[in-house]
């Protein structure tokens, strides 16, 4: 309520998101209490003292996720709008999370063993009355009842225990044994470390980029322009013969239309909505990849118009497009000058190009030529000789056409007006032009007649007049396209006065990446003021931030597997990784820090730390990575959004804790020596 965040998808998507964290903390104080009640001190002793050894560091990893996503909350154009109340649904579900780790869990802890009340520790005269014995045989009932289930399940889960025991002991010996080879051969394990990171630099080069990541149509939109002039009642044919094609196709579960309406007192359709959107949604069980593309080829086999006539398909808008009403097409051109039909020419001459360009599917402008008018213009001369006013003439011709209101019905709290219209066909203007506004003087003698088309619209950009291209790109990068057309637009001569600028959703893509790169810059010094604020060093934060750029090289490779493209959602999973990757390594660091403060050697508590962390960062991160896992597969519609994000966050999580693991104790045992 304090920041006006609505429960939405992208709120609701945050809580999703953070479902894996939220249990983070709890992992890791859960975890150290019961290596410490496994000492032989007791559960109070043991919650209080586990709590406390991982209070500090868990308070530096949430600050760090904090400090990632408050930043996301702040960026500008797509991201920022796309992910404000995402990043704060986030940062106060994890603030939450740490209160009740270092409070109520510890709590838990120390009464999840109570000790039982015997006969021979009860208090005298304690003994429960009979009533009392009634009133609570329901609950002691249910209590046994609860006791027998969880024996039973126990029993059940047993041998999955002690199979998750047996698995996680023989990792643990072979990674003691790897993290030994690691040390001694230091050179080696930061080399090859530093060389897979330069060959995932290669492997980004030939990922896709792109806006927003590409999402199945679940609707099929066509826009049909006729010729300007159409009679409606063909406007409402055509219409109609491309609803009963769709409406035969099994796919489809209803039709749409909208046809333009007709002018007042005319029987002429209004040009720019000819039959303005025709949608169709094909039912669920046919909403297979492919089914949009090909109902589209077919219909354009069948398909008869007017010459003249032009038709669109546009896959319906998904949910990014609907919430920040994107640009029309995935590439938009300006032509400003002074002189329409030299932008009108202009124009005409790049479509031709850009439509040679390969991956370009449609270019269309928004160049609108009007509907064809014919101009009466009134001979004042003539009229002031016949004693006639051009008022008095423009009326005449007015009520020829459209008639006039002769009176009004009155239906309750409405009035209706009542039309008398004169027979009279457009199609045929010399009957108007012999009609006699007096006797001897036709209309025909006081008007002159000149045809043309009218001006549908008039845009300016910066006060100057603005002809705008639109186009769509298929499976090529977008960035890619927009250098050709830029490199064959360079062969236009345009005129002086005249510009070109390309821009689109390419503009707001190099917009968003710029305001995220500047947002994950102000995330990594956030998080190292905060590590430096914690171990009160310098050199140790620039240890563990050495997680983040280990991390990138899941994120690249889990993308280029899964050939997801380089987009606003994956960036912002880059961003949130910041924050994320460097939480184990901050408990492994501080664990190490701890046990040489204690007189330990470097080397061994290296291999200790390793030895009583290793448990709890591997199931953080897998708490994690199965909490992201719903969103990584996209099920159901509309999943695919978060698509992205999910995988990006998985692969980093992946390399991170495996390298957190085993580069990162190298790189502090190299320094530290």
């Amino acid at each position: 309520m304090v920041f006006d965040v609505n429960l939405n998808i992208m709120s609701l998507g945050g809580l999703a998101l953070g479902i894996g964290l939220l249990v983070d903390n709890s992992i890791v104080v859960l975890e150290n209490s019961m290596r410490l009640r496994e000492s032989d001190q007791s559960l109070a002793e043991a919650a209080a003292r586990g709590a406390g050894e991982v209070a500090m560091p868990l308070l530096a990893s949430t600050l760090t996720t904090v400090a990632v996503f408050l930043p996301i909350a702040f960026v500008e154009g797509v991201a920022g709008q796309l992910f404000r109340d995402q990043a704060l649904a986030v940062t106060f579900s994890l603030l939450a999370s740490l209160v009740v780790s270092l409070t109520l869990l510890p709590m838990l802890i120390a009464r999840s063993v109570p000790q039982p009340v015997t006969r021979t520790n009860r208090p005298s005269g304690t003994r429960p009355s009979r009533l009392r014995r009634i009133i609570t045989w329901p609950w002691r009932q249910m209590s046994q009842g609860v006791k027998w289930g969880g024996r039973a399940v126990r029993r059940a889960v047993r041998p999955v225990f002690g199979f998750s025991d047996r698995l996680l002991q023989r990792i643990q010996r072979i990674y003691e044994s790897q993290l030994d080879k690691n040390l001694m051969h230091s050179s080696r394990t930061l080399f090859v470390g530093a060389g897979l990171f330069l060959l995932t630099l290669a492997l980004a080069l030939w990922l896709r980029y792109e806006f927003m990541p590409q999402m199945p149509a679940q609707q099929l939109v066509m826009d049909i322009r006729l010729p300007e002039g159409t009679a409606f009642h063909s406007v409402s044919e055509t219409a109609a013969t491309v609803e009963a094609w769709l409406a035969s196709q099994p796919e489809i579960e209803f039709v749409f239309s909208q046809v333009g309406w007709a002018r007042h007192g005319s029987e002429m359709a209004r040009s720019d909505q000819a039959i303005e959107q025709i949608h169709l949604i094909a039912q669920p069980e046919q909403s297979v990849p492919g089914t949009i593309e090909r109902l589209q080829h077919e219909l354009e086999q069948h398909l008869v118009l007017p010459a003249g006539s032009e038709y669109t398909f546009n896959a319906s808008e998904g949910v990014v497009q609907q919430l920040l009403d994107l640009d029309e097409g995935d590439i938009r051109i300006e032509l400003c000058g002074e002189d329409l039909q030299t932008l009108s020419d202009l124009a005409d001459d790049l479509r031709r190009l850009v439509e040679r360009i390969p991956g370009i599917e449609h270019v269309w402008s928004d160049i609108k030529a009007g509907a064809p008018e014919i101009r009466l213009q009134i001979d004042r001369d003539m009229a002031g000789r016949l004693g006639l006013s051009a008022q008095a003439i423009a009326d005449y011709i007015r009520t020829s056409i459209q008639g006039v209101v002769a009176t009004e019905l009155q239906e309750f709290d409405k009035k209706i007006g009542i039309r008398l219209k004169p027979a009279f066909s457009e199609a045929d203007l010399g009957s108007l032009f012999r009609q006699q506004i007096r006797p001897g003087v036709a209309i025909g003698s006081l008007v002159r007649v000149d045809q043309g088309r009218s001006l549908m619209q008039i845009l300016r950009q910066n006060q100057a007049r603005t002809v705008t291209l639109f186009a769509n790109v298929g499976e090529r990068n977008v960035g890619t396209v927009v250098n050709e057309i830029r490199q064959h637009a360079a062969g236009l001569a345009l005129p002086g006065g005249y510009e070109m600028h390309v821009g689109g959703m390419r503009e707001e893509m190099n917009r968003s990446f710029n305001s995220l790169a500047m947002a994950l810059v102000l995330a990594l010094a956030l998080v190292y003021m905060i590590l430096a604020a914690q171990f009160e060093s310098f050199r140790h934060p620039f240890v563990i931030l050495l997680s983040v750029p280990m991390a990138w090289i899941g994120v690249i490779w889990l993308l280029w597997i899964t050939s997801t493209s380089v987009n606003v959602l994956s960036l912002i999973g880059v961003i949130v990784l910041t924050g994320i990757a460097v939480n184990d390594a901050i408990i492994k660091i501080s664990f190490i820090n701890q046990l040489r403060g204690e007189g330990m050697d470097l080397v061994p508590a290296i291999h200790q730390a390793g030895r009583m962390r290793m448990r709890p960062i591997l199931m953080t991160t897998l708490t994690t990575i199965l909490g992201l896992l719903p969103l990584a597969l996209a099920l159901g519609p509309g999943a695919d959004m978060g698509r992205p994000l999910a995988i990006a966050i998985i692969g980093g999580l992946v390399t991170s804790t495996w390298l957190t693991l085993f580069v990162v104790p190298v790189i502090y045992y190299v320094l530290e020596k």
